[in-house]
């Protein structure tokens, strides 16, 4: 059943917008699952097969929610949906093309297409988004303890002890930053461990303060901010500077509408002028400000120039996987610390062309839908700053196994927003006789007979003139009969 709401600020309370119902409990308990799972770096070798726990949730769940997509008939399919899809075949295509294995080919397309449409499927409103964002938030929260005893230690403690007994992600070697050292917890290398504690920053801010009030949001977004610093990763800490900057414009400019729009405006005009004033590029610029340790920066920059010039070589399906790379001279690593360049050099151009064409689109789709309700704005609000943040930041850092399939699930989480039925507007002349009523009910999930035939679109129930003079209206503790005109119309994609 889905809920009627009566939107605030309307004329007479005569809009009323039917949003999705929260999904089973089940459903959004197999998210946390996921979630969860990204955490455990344990490692399950069968045969040519490299499994983690969060494949195996993945491998266990794949069919089903797919089946789950194509079966809810409020999950209505838009342009992310397609993009999303086609750059999975296409990578596995291109895969194909270049030799790899089958098995690769099937944990590729289990890794992408399994967390976006677990997301997809399982989180279908506000009250599903927040659950699930709190359990993302206390995980991070939850790393801190073990990323304090790394920094000062230089031991992952987490996989010492568990590397005794079972086989685990390696201890990877890493240079100290600020005589700390960098904390990789429980993920391939700090840097990752950076970037999943960065994504859970707005989450933090925006969720906590719907159910807790402003000053603990402050107080957890602080210690997600905490954990994504012990990382001393660049990356991790331009994502959350680039959030609080944007939480900070959406609270100081949040009663004009037009403040994203003017925002990236301003965004494009400031960027074009800089390319042409200056004798640098933006990422030449960027790097002197930004980086931690401006050598390594420098590397990576003649790193993605070489690489850029290979891919010229095969531009439609890419190097793919095992390719021996032999850069210039004055290159000195072959490791490509660009997400979106390394898809290119992997797959192909296409498919590079393809991923960033649905995170433009995750934020057009969810970004540009206009929701009355406090709890959908501040779910929107924190999806696209975290989605447009992490992909600005993901051009200093690769994703691979937990990071990639965390990127998936964001890109999908939010979709929900979309899917939400448009309001509709109700003739004055049907709602006079609900005034004392209708105008006092906010939401209501249970449906009497007037509501279970708005809900399913039949024509509302007439009232006689003699009824209504007999029974005075009165204040109740039920919600009245919600009306509308007809069938809801879709929202545009």
């Amino acid at each position: 059943m889905a809920k009627a709401a009566a939107l605030p600020g309307t004329a007479s309370a005569n809009t009323i917008r039917v949003i999705p119902e929260s999904t089973s409990t089940l459903g959004v308990g197999i998210v946390a699952l996921f979630i969860v799972a990204l955490l455990v770096p344990l490692v399950i070798q069968i045969g040519p097969l490299r499994l983690s726990f969060y494949r195996v949730v993945l491998l266990a769940t794949f069919f089903p929610t797919v089946v789950q997509i194509f079966r809810n008939p409020s999950i209505r399919i838009c342009s992310v949906d397609i993009l999303v899809t086609a750059f999975t075949f296409y990578v596995a295509l291109s895969f194909a093309v270049t030799g790899a294995s089958v098995a690769t080919i099937g944990i590729h397309i289990v890794e992408t297409l399994g967390p976006y449409c677990l997301a997809r499927a399982f989180i279908r409103s506000s009250e599903d988004f927040i659950r699930c964002a709190r359990v993302f938030v206390l995980c991070i929260i939850l790393t801190i303890p073990f990323a304090l005893y790394e920094n000062v230690t230089r031991d992952p403690i987490i996989l010492t002890v568990l590397g005794k007994f079972l086989k685990v992600l390696p201890n990877v070697p890493h240079e100290q930053r600020f005589g700390l050292d960098r904390a990789q917890v429980v993920f391939d290398h700090p840097i990752l461990y950076g970037l999943f504690s960065a994504g859970g920053f707005s989450f933090a801010l925006y969720t906590w303060r719907l159910r807790s009030g402003t000053r603990p949001a402050f107080v957890v977004g602080a210690l997600v901010g905490l954990a994504a610093f012990l990382s001393l990763s660049s990356a991790a800490l331009v994502c959350v500077a680039l959030q609080s900057g944007l939480f900070a414009y959406d609270r100081i400019m949040r009663a004009w509408r037009g403040r994203w729009a003017a925002l990236l405006w301003s965004g494009g005009i400031l960027y074009t002028v800089l390319e042409l004033a200056s004798n640098r590029s933006m990422a030449q610029i960027s790097i002197s400000f930004l980086a931690m340790n401006p050598g390594t920066a420098w590397t990576r920059l003649l790193v993605n120039e070489a690489a850029v010039e290979e891919i010229k070589k095969f531009p439609f399906f890419g190097a793919g996987l095992g390719y021996e790379w032999h850069p210039p001279s004055h290159v000195v690593t072959t490791s490509i610390d660009n997400f979106w360049l390394a898809v290119a050099f992997r797959n192909g151009y296409p498919s590079a062309a393809l991923i960033l064409a649905a995170a433009l689109a995750a934020l057009i789709v969810v970004g540009r839908v206009r929701q009355e309700d406090e709890r959908v704005r501040a779910c929107q609000t924190a999806f696209c700053i975290t989605l447009a943040s992490l992909s600005v930041s993901i051009f200093t850092v690769h994703l691979w196994n937990a990071s990639y399939v965390l990127l998936f699930y964001l890109l999908g989480c939010a979709l929900w927003v979309r899917d939400a039925p448009a309001a509709v507007e109700t003739p004055a002349s049907e709602t006079e006789d609900e005034a004392d009523t209708g105008s006092r009910v906010q939401y209501t999930r249970f449906a009497s007979r007037g509501n279970s035939r708005v809900l399913a679109g039949a024509p509302p129930v007439n009232r006689t003139q003699s009824s209504a003079a007999s029974q005075p209206a009165r204040p109740s503790n039920h919600a009245a009969p919600l009306r509308s005109t007809g069938r809801v119309p879709p929202i545009g994609d």
